[in-house]
């Protein structure tokens, strides 16, 4: 085999690596986290958030789940639609809660704390 050829595989090779390396760069096995608002479908676009403060000082032991539940009950039927996990990692869990049509009309958002466990983040609704 000549030098030359040599140079031609070896720039080759060079440039694949360096293209596959492009391609792949910021991907990760973990699927990323949309913005809680973008699971909504809101027919009219108008989209409500509350506010969330909490306890610093007591440790959560509810999950995600048992905690959107109990937000639903204390909402009197304005989260009475199916509920769904649309997202869910070590640190963030998304709850959808759809109308009669399947549509996400609330997203309920929860962070992990190490030391307090799962928080309430974002609450959206549709309005």
């Amino acid at each position: 085999m000549s030098t030359s050829t040599r140079i031609q595989r070896a720039t080759l090779g060079a440039l694949a690596a360096v293209t596959a390396a492009a391609l792949t760069a910021g991907c990760s096995d973990k699927a990323e986290a949309a913005d809680p608002e973008t699971l909504l479908d809101c027919s009219g676009g108008q989209v409500t958030s509350t506010n969330v403060d909490h306890d610093d000082t007591t440790k959560e032991t509810r999950t995600p789940q048992e905690l959107a539940a109990a937000w639903a009950a204390a909402q009197g039927g304005a989260f009475s639609g199916g509920r769904k996990v649309a997202y869910k990692s070590d640190e963030r869990t998304d709850i959808t809660f759809a109308d009669g049509q399947g549509k996400a009309t609330a997203v309920l958002s929860y962070r992990n704390d190490d030391r307090l466990g799962w928080r309430l983040e974002k609450a959206l609704n549709c309005a």
